[in-house]
């Protein structure tokens, strides 16, 4: 049994070993054929070099929630109240009946920027970097029916696809019709919490 389970140890190192490319003194989580993604010109001082000063939320994750694609969450200071709201979800979910169970999901902070990069996925592997999705934690009055989010979509290249508020209609049938359901936790989907070092 000890040589199955050690063969199958080596087999994984063998096989995530060598996607993974040194970044000063950490190893990227990024395949290394997968070109990364530009930022907008309009957006490089808010989101320029986001993969090194902000928060990782998650590794590579395969989400039925966005179209069947691999996805990575980052947070410029978002990511307390990600995770607490992460956690008060798995909490509730586990006991959805309890009464005194009821979720304390907290509010995102003014600035909070939530930046999400798509991959399309091939034989259950990122293959290519697809889009950018982020919203953008305006101050109340900028969007109430929307929980005051701006939303942005940018393809690769960083060419903009949508940009604006959460009730425009365009960018609410794309975006935010989904993320009206989930106005309870601030509008984001926080299912997927799997940084390394999380608590």
């Amino acid at each position: 049994m000890k040589q199955i389970v050690l063969g199958l140890a080596v087999a994984l190192i063998l096989a995530v070993g060598p996607a993974l490319v040194e970044a000063g003194d950490e190893a990227s989580p990024y395949p290394q054929h997968i070109k990364m993604f530009d930022t907008p010109p309009a957006y490089a001082e808010q989101l320029g070099d986001y993969r090194r000063r902000w928060e990782r939320l998650t590794g590579f994750e395969y989400s039925g929630l966005h179209w069947n694609q691999f996805i990575m969450v980052y947070t410029n200071l978002g990511g307390e109240v990600y995770q607490n709201n992460y956690l008060e979800f798995m909490r509730w979910y586990e006991d959805p009946d309890e009464p005194d169970n009821l979720p304390q999901y907290q509010p995102y902070p003014v600035g909070t920027v939530v930046l999400k990069e798509n991959f399309l996925a091939e034989e259950g592997k990122p293959t290519q970097a697809t889009t950018v999705t982020a919203m953008i934690k305006q101050p109340p009055g900028y969007a109430p029916a929307a929980g005051d989010w701006e939303y942005l979509q940018f393809d690769a290249a960083g060419r903009i696809i949508v940009a604006g508020r959460g009730d425009d209609p365009a960018i609410h049938a794309l975006c935010a019709d989904c993320h009206n359901n989930m106005a309870e936790r601030d509008y984001i989907f926080s299912q997927i919490y799997s940084a390394a070092g999380r608590d």
